[in-house]
């Protein structure tokens, strides 16, 4: 069962199942080590929490976000991915997150859609404008090695000159 498990590197962490959601002082001790830059804590962490179909969303969440924080795109990209979907594609943040690992992985037709999705749900998501300057600047630097013109550069400006 795939939500049973959340994936660090290649080793799977079975999780016991409950019906309990994330506390609030464990949300704030998630918060906490993500501002503190204290990602691979945040993974040790997630993986002593049982996961429930109450808390899943949340939990893998933070599990995706810090594997996006430690450059583990891939494997960030398959639990936000699956966030996604369990949020029926209605969260902003989450859309953000993706077109983050996927500029990052110069997949930028996905990040695009992304951000665009973002910005659908969220006209003012506040860093929407900061990972489309990062689509624009992967565009540029691929542009320098594959020629002008072979990668795409249309982005919209949100009014921006």
């Amino acid at each position: 069962m795939k939500n049973n498990y959340i994936a660090d590197a290649s080793l799977l962490i079975s999780l016991k199942h409950s019906h309990m959601s994330l506390s609030d002082s464990l949300r704030a001790q998630f918060e906490s080590l993500h501002e503190n830059n204290q990602h691979e804590e945040i993974l040790t962490l997630a993986k002593e929490q049982t996961i429930t179909p109450e808390n899943q969303i949340e939990l893998k969440t933070y599990v995706g976000r810090a594997l996006n924080n430690l450059g583990r795109l891939k494997e960030a990209l398959t639990y936000l991915l699956e966030v996604d979907q369990l949020e029926q594609e209605s969260n902003a943040a989450t859309k953000y997150r993706i077109a983050y690992a996927y500029a990052f992985l110069d997949q930028l037709k996905e990040a695009e859609a992304y951000v665009a999705a973002c910005l659908a749900l969220d006209a003012e998501f506040p860093y929407a404008d900061e990972i489309t300057d990062i689509i624009r600047e992967r565009k540029a630097y691929l542009n320098s090695f594959l020629g002008s013109g072979n990668v795409d550069n249309s982005l919209p400006d949100r009014g921006r000159e």
